[in-house]
């Protein structure tokens, strides 16, 4: 995936694991909530951050679909989660421990791939 700034990226990764996993939300109730998440590096902190939507999405039955970075730094990772209690998941994703992935600085923003597994 590619995007204009790294804030874009991480939101754009968080949209597309959503949309990856097929998840969607029920309609009526709306959840906002923070979400703070830290890491090494920006690599290690996406991972972070999806690993985190994913938990809710399993462990609260949360679904969120808008984001906006508050702040981002190499090794935190502040923004805010919109979404509703989960209505559907086609499919679960892990993203394994031990993963490593690169974040790529290209002419016109950055890109990176995210290997996920479906279980």
């Amino acid at each position: 995936m590619r995007a204009p700034t790294l804030e874009a990226l991480f939101v754009q990764a968080a949209q597309a694991t959503l949309a990856l996993a097929g998840a969607s939300a029920k309609n009526g109730v709306l959840i906002r909530r923070p979400v703070e998440v830290r890491g090494a590096d920006y690599p290690s902190l996406l991972l972070a951050w999806l690993r985190e939507l994913l938990a809710y999405m399993d462990l609260e039955d949360r679904v969120f679909q808008e984001f906006v970075v508050v702040t981002l730094s190499p090794i935190r990772l502040h923004a805010l989660a919109a979404g509703g209690l989960c209505e559907r998941v086609e499919r679960r994703l892990t993203l394994e421990l031990g993963l490593e992935i690169v974040i790529r600085e290209t002419a016109d923003g950055y890109e990176t791939t995210i290997p996920f597994r479906a279980g």
